[in-house]
């Protein structure tokens, strides 16, 4: 895996919510989570984040959801379900009132909901215009809304997404700051920090009508950001007000976040749904903190290290082993897995190729960068040598024949994509076909992988490497 992955592996912190859940699966008190990630229509590049933190999390048993799928009852026996950037509108289109009432149904069951950016839009009761209705999980609106928001200073193209008769507007974009609040539960990060940074890409600035449901507040930074409006101004408006908020739902728990606390580079933000998803399953089942629990092994921050790790608990869960493939067989799969580094090799040289255009698609509200399209291709790229080294199994090879065919594909069109470009020609088209089988692909990519890691984690063999 790349560096960026392994400093946040290294996080403190981080390494406590992994050993937690370690241990609950060692003890038996808790089975390993039913996870859904929504990967469907209007989803963009950002949902890649969450595969990045349940698998630093040891989290294996993890699905990535189309509306088809949800329609198709696939959050059934989950017992979380996370929904990243994107383009609310078409989310909201997409899923309709069916899945609406799939979502809700879900959380009032007992499961968890993580919403963030557009994943918090979606659910809030009081963005309710058009296809928004359905969609009214957490108590409270967005904040940064109006009719004639002012003119940014830069970076029009990502100021504003229309809203019946008003604009969604976003004054600060980049990193920012969020604070605990003086009183309530707050999570453990917070007994450390006063503040930790995280990426605000659009999100909303959350109007939570029940106070005890906010989690955290807005703060602001001069670096890391972009200011599309005076610093001075975007503070006043930004200072202080709700950025994560959780609450409630029948047996559930709706928890939404306007920064992206999933971000791979952010691990300190990324403690705060480690914790409230282990704190749910495993403690309250309808609660979302930690303070009230006691573990020792809290002074890790003076020196401590979890004794016990993860793939020995592995191994004493399940000492039985597979039994390696056959030498030909073996062989087939190792010329498989060439063919796939050497087809995603080809595509990111095409894709670093596209970066350098100065070139741009808005697909519904969403605005694509040709580095999106590269980050998906990483998603593959940084984990293909390490499932490589776990794939015992032959039965994979067909699946990994038909993702190295898709990836192949994808090469073909980025080419034909950057012919188009070079041409001055129009490309909307081919780009938002192209991110369509990006996603696809990726999709299957990952479903794979992740089955890998699971049935690694089940025979004790060795995850790291």
């Amino acid at each position: 895996m790349s560096s960026r992955f392994e400093r946040a592996a290294r996080y403190p912190l981080f390494t406590l919510y992994r050993e937690l859940f370690a241990r609950a699966l060692k003890d038996g008190n808790l089975l390993a989570p039913g996870i859904a990630v929504y990967t469907g229509s209007g989803a963009s590049h950002s949902w890649i984040w969450f595969a990045d933190l349940f698998e630093r999390l040891c989290l294996y048993d993890i699905s990535f959801l189309s509306e088809t799928d949800i329609f198709s009852g696939a959050l059934n026996g989950k017992d979380a379900f996370f929904i990243g950037g994107g383009d609310t509108l078409e989310m909201a289109c997409a899923l309709g009132g069916k899945g609406a009432r799939l979502i809700s149904n879900f959380v009032a069951n007992g499961g968890f909901y993580y919403g963030s950016c557009a994943g918090a839009y979606l659910v809030l009761s009081g963005v309710d215009d058009g296809p928004f209705k359905p969609f009214n999980l957490f108590p409270g609106n967005m904040l940064n809304v109006m009719k004639n928001p002012p003119p940014p200073r830069c970076l029009q193209h990502k100021y504003t997404a229309p809203y019946g008769d008003r604009y969604v507007f976003h004054p600060v974009y980049g990193e920012v700051v969020i604070k605990k609040r003086e009183a309530g539960k707050v999570p453990l990060i917070f007994q450390i920090s006063n503040g930790i940074e995280a990426p605000l890409f659009g999100g909303p600035v959350i109007d939570s009508y029940v106070e005890d449901h906010v989690i955290a507040l807005y703060g602001i930074k001069r670096t890391r950001a972009a200011f599309l409006w005076e610093f001075q101004e975007a503070a006043r408006f930004l200072e202080g007000k709700p950025a994560v908020c959780a609450a409630p739902c029948g047996s559930g728990l709706v928890f939404v976040s306007g920064p992206h606390l999933e971000h791979p580079l952010y691990p300190a933000a990324s403690c705060v749904i480690a914790e409230a998803l282990f704190a749910h399953l495993n403690v309250y089942r309808s609660g979302c903190f930690l303070d009230d629990v006691q573990f020792p092994e809290i002074e890790f921050f003076s020196g401590w290290k979890y004794s016990e790790s993860v793939f020995e608990v592995a191994k004493n869960l399940h000492p039985w082993a597979q039994q390696p493939s056959t030498s030909s067989r073996e062989n087939n799969l190792k010329n498989v897995i060439y063919s796939l580094k050497r087809v995603l090799s080809n595509a990111r040289i095409v894709a670093y190729g596209l970066e350098k255009m100065p070139v741009a698609w808005k697909i519904g509200l969403k605005v694509w960068e040709p580095e999106k399209i590269r980050m998906l291709l990483e998603t593959a790229w940084v984990r293909v040598s390490s499932m490589s080294r776990r794939l015992i199994w032959d039965s994979y090879t067909e699946r990994l024949e038909n993702i190295t065919e898709m990836y192949s594909r994808i090469t073909s069109e980025l080419k034909n994509l950057l012919f188009l470009i070079e041409k001055g020609a129009d490309s909307d088209l081919e780009v938002r076909a192209l991110i369509g089988e990006l996603k696809k692909v990726t999709v299957a990519f990952l479903s794979l992988y992740f089955e890998v890691l699971k049935n690694s984690f089940q025979c004790g063999l060795p995850l790291n490497g």
